[in-house]
């Protein structure tokens, strides 16, 4: 990654995100050592964003249909 990032400048999306993965990487490969972990926050974000689980599913489907017609 640090060799990769080199080939960019800062302000470079790919390096922005080099560095945010850097900057994380315990977080990041705490999945490695307990597969319990879950790979992403979506269950986070349908309780903030929803209120429940239950209403994030079907938010979820609403949202993969509208999101492409915009």
């Amino acid at each position: 990654m640090r060799q990769q990032g080199a080939l960019f400048s800062t302000k470079n999306d790919t390096e922005t995100a080099i560095i945010y993965s850097r900057n994380r990487w315990t977080a990041f490969t705490r999945l490695l050592d307990d597969g319990r972990v879950c790979l992403s926050n979506n269950p986070a974000a349908n309780w903030t964003f929803v209120g429940s689980d239950v209403s994030g599913d079907p938010a979820a489907a609403f949202h993969t249909l509208i999101r492409p017609a915009k």
